[in-house]
């Protein structure tokens, strides 16, 4: 076991100040990524604790934002989604900037970043060519992936933290796409690729592999 709690996952710990509430405009991105969401909460790989009420799970797709020269902006779903079936632009949002060594991102949107935005960051910085990062909650694929050596963050390093992000960009590096297992974050891993459709079927492979 980590001694971190999947339920943790809802709890904000970057420094969220930098928000600025603006509407998301439709793009074909954020359509196909919301098809994907659609499939992994059907997987229950995102979704909601339903005793604690706490949502898991969030995704995101590089895109920059159309005031802002960075080209590791990025869309993601909003804090506090999980329990929804289907989202629509109103549960995305823009993060438009990261601090990994002042813990803080800003953001520009309808909603506030998902919790584990800086390890997102961490992923979109390792790479230029990485287009999509989905971070799931599954037990199953956890642990399986901890017991098979496949890569992995130590247990003592809790998410949504710099160390967090330093940690998954050691292990990232200069890869375009893989898998990777956070052993310091229950449940939580997280797939990554050149496109949607590739980071997509990463984490449909490890299901078939460790749920199915």
């Amino acid at each position: 076991m980590s001694d971190s709690s999947p339920l943790d996952e809802g709890v904000i710990k970057f420094n969220a100040n930098d928000f600025i509430h603006e509407t998301l405009h439709e793009h074909p991105l954020i359509n196909e990524l919301n098809c994907i969401r659609d499939r992994l909460f059907t997987m229950n790989l995102i979704g909601e604790y339903p005793i604690e009420k706490i949502g898991f799970g969030n995704l995101s797709v590089r895109l920059l934002h159309p005031a802002i020269d960075n080209p590791n902006a990025f869309i993601i779903s909003g804090t506090q989604t999980g329990h929804i079936p289907h989202l629509n632009l109103e549960h995305y949002t823009h993060v438009v900037n990261h601090e990994f060594h002042e813990n803080a991102i800003s953001v520009r949107g309808p909603v506030q970043a998902s919790s584990e935005s800086l390890t997102h960051a961490a992923v979109y910085e390792a790479h230029s060519d990485i287009q999509c990062v989905i971070h799931v909650h599954s037990a199953q694929i956890w642990q399986g992936m901890l017991d098979a050596n496949m890569p992995h963050t130590a247990r003592t390093i809790p998410y949504g933290t710099p160390e967090m992000a330093a940690a998954v960009q050691s292990i990232v590096q200069h890869q375009t796409s893989g898998v990777l297992a956070m052993a310091g974050h229950e449940e939580g891993v997280i797939t990554y690729g050149k496109s949607i459709e590739e980071a997509f079927a990463l984490c449909e492979d490890l299901y078939k592999q460790f749920v199915s």
